[in-house]
């Protein structure tokens, strides 16, 4: 998805967000440009897709909670800096 935006992810991490009901997993991400440094703004229809794939990627326990249970809220997706 990122490919077509000129972008790499380069690094990431993650954090469980606890402090509202239900918890939630922030993906913190840091992208460079394919072909320098420069970063370039995700609109959020990009990030919306972002997080859909990574959701449709976990496990079917994390599916299950995320949407029949909803005991999981929805995945978040920040794009940081170096």
């Amino acid at each position: 998805l990122l490919k077509p935006s000129g972008l790499m992810l380069r690094d990431f991490t993650c954090y469980p967000h606890i402090s509202n009901a239900p918890g939630h997993y922030v993906l913190y991400w840091e992208l460079k440009g394919n072909n320098d440094d420069d970063i370039k703004e995700l609109d959020t229809n990009m990030l919306v897709e972002c997080c859909s794939v990574v959701e449709e990627s976990l496990d079917a326990l994390y599916r299950r909670y995320r949407s029949k249970e909803g005991s999981i809220g929805a995945l978040e997706i920040r794009i940081v800096q170096q």
